[in-house]
C-alpha cells in the first residue's frame, strides 16, 4: 500500500510560502497518490468498475465566495458523517478524491 501525505496548511490562501512551482508538485503527488490507488484497483484479477462504484467526475460551480464556503463546509459535514464508519465485512473502503481549482 502506498501513503502519500501532503502538510495540509500549505495549500492554504494564507500560506505566503507556496509559490507556484510547490503547488505543481504538491498537486503532481497527490494525484501520484490517486493513480496509484487505481492501480491497486486495476491489480484485481477482476475488475467490474461499474458494480465496483468507480467513476470520474467534473463539475463546474458557478459561485460566490461565500456560497462556495457555504457548499464546502456541507461538503465536508457530508464527507464527516461517512468517513467515520469503522471497517466491516460488509462494507468496501473507497477513496474520494477531491480537486479545486479556480476556472
Amino acid at each position: 500500500m502506498r501513503t502519500y501525505t501532503l502538510n495540509a496548511q500549505a495549500g492554504d490562501a494564507d500560506n505566503a510560502e507556496v509559490d507556484h512551482d510547490k503547488l505543481r508538485t504538491m498537486f503532481t503527488v497527490f494525484v501520484a497518490g490517486i493513480g496509484g490507488h487505481l492501480d491497486q484497483y486495476l491489480a484485481r484479477p477482476e475488475i467490474d468498475p461499474m458494480a465496483d462504484g468507480v467513476s470520474f467526475r467534473q463539475t463546474a460551480l458557478n459561485l460566490s465566495d461565500e456560497e462556495f464556503i457555504e457548499f464546502f463546509t456541507a461538503y465536508g459535514e457530508l464527507l464527516n458523517r461517512y468517513a467515520g464508519k469503522p471497517d466491516a465485512a460488509d462494507r468496501t473502503r473507497r477513496m474520494l478524491s477531491t480537486i479545486v481549482v479556480p476556472d
